[in-house]
Order: structure tokens, then C-alpha cells, then sequence
């Protein structure tokens, strides 16, 4: 089975290649972060996606589109060793985290993109543009839960791949509202139909019931 089949399966709640995930995969989805092989597939076939996505691939990397809804995979021989779901799904249990300020960077740089081209070797140079325009709209069109614009948007440049004219991105936004702050993961398609942006409605879901948490009870 090629990467293609086995990842539209996954995402649809088939039957895929034994050895497709590594025993190390972990899962940025459903809000939460998932760990192995067991938690990561009765996740996905619990809440499948029916329709049919677009398909990406380059050396090292892979997505799935739909219109509202993108996975995104770290591939290692043919295995994947890190996947991002990104969309309107339930919101899954999280672990107990404790609450912590910080400046994300270290350098309190605003909304700006954080984006070094050194750190993706399957994005065109010539793409890097474009990638940086993305991660700009990408800020300027995040929200609160109330719907409001937050406090600060700062998009961060975590994956980023050229297939042909296409340009595929994952960021990591860290948002600052009122009354919450964190990470809320989206997606950026570029090519020569525009710009398609898929944020990740269950991690804000999750951002935004997130209760804070300075200390262990």
C-alpha cells in the first residue's frame, strides 16, 4: 500500500498497513495530543472522515485537504512518526497540564511570523514569500472564542513543504486573550487558486475551555 492509500485510510477509519505508524507517532488532534499507535487509530476510526480530501506529498512530509479539515504527517522510510488533524471535531480528554506565562520567543516580537527557512529543506527558496504572507494572514484572521481578535497572534513556522506550485504550512499560533493563552495549530495551502487556510476549530474549542491552572490541587 502506498503512503497515499494508507494515510486516506487512516483519516476514513479503514484498514491500513500494520507498520504504517511508528510505536513513537504522536497525534495533535481532536484538541489534545495523542501517544502510539492504539490511542492515535481508535481516535481516528471513532470519528472518520466520509469525504474526499486532496492529496500532497513530498520527501518527508504528506497532507490530506479538505475544504474545512487537513492531516498533515511527518514520514520516516514510508512510516509516519508525527501527525497533525486540524478541524471541527470533538474535543477528547487532556492530560492535567499546569499553567505557565511566557514569552513564546523570548523576544516579545509581536504578531510577526516566526519562519527561518533553514529549518524547512523541502520549501522552495523561492516559496519563502509566499509562506511568510500565509503565516501574516493567519494572524490577522485569528479569534477569540467570543469572536473578537485576541491580544497577539504570533504565528509559528513548524512545517513547511513546496510540492510542484503548491506551498503546504503548519503553524503553531500562540494566542493571548483575555482570559486564556496558548497554542491553536493551522494549516495554509498556497497556490496558483490562492490562499486556503484550515485553523483548527477543536484546538480552539480546547484553548477556550481550558481552565487555568497555576498549580496541582
Amino acid at each position: 500500500m502506498s503512503t497515499e492509500t494508507n494515510l486516506r485510510a487512516l483519516a476514513s477509519g479503514g484498514a491500513f498497513a500494520g507498520d504504517f505508524l511508528l510505536q513513537t507517532c504522536r497525534a495533535s488532534a481532536f484538541g489534545t495530543e495523542l501517544y502510539g499507535i492504539d490511542a492515535i487509530t481508535q481516535a481516528f476510526r471513532s470519528f472518520p472522515i466520509a469525504t474526499e480530501p486532496r492529496y500532497v506529498e513530498t520527501a518527508g512530509h504528506a497532507a490530506l485537504l479538505w475544504d474545512d479539515r487537513a492531516l498533515v504527517a511527518d514520514l520516516a522510510g514510508g512510516h509516519v512518526a508525527r501527525l497533525w488533524r486540524l478541524g471541527d471535531d470533538p474535543v477528547l480528554p487532556r492530560e492535567p497540564e499546569l499553567s505557565v506565562p511566557f514569552d513564546v520567543d523570548l523576544a516579545q516580537a509581536g504578531a510577526g511570523v516566526a519562519f527561518a527557512a533553514s529549518d524547512h529543506p523541502r520549501l522552495d527558496a523561492a516559496h519563502a514569500g509566499i509562506l511568510l504572507e500565509a503565516g501574516q494572514t493567519v494572524s490577522r484572521s485569528c479569534r477569540a472564542s467570543d469572536g473578537m481578535a485576541p491580544l497577539h497572534a504570533r504565528p509559528i513556522c513548524l512545517r513547511a513543504f513546496s510540492a510542484g506550485n503548491t506551498v503546504i504550512a503548519l503553524f503553531a499560533v500562540h494566542v493571548r486573550a483575555a482570559i486564556h493563552a496558548g497554542f491553536v495549530n493551522a494549516v495554509t495551502a498556497s497556490d496558483a487558486g490562492g490562499l486556503t487556510i484550515i485553523p483548527d476549530a477543536s484546538g480552539q474549542s480546547a484553548l477556550a475551555k481550558a481552565a487555568w491552572q497555576p498549580r496541582i490541587a
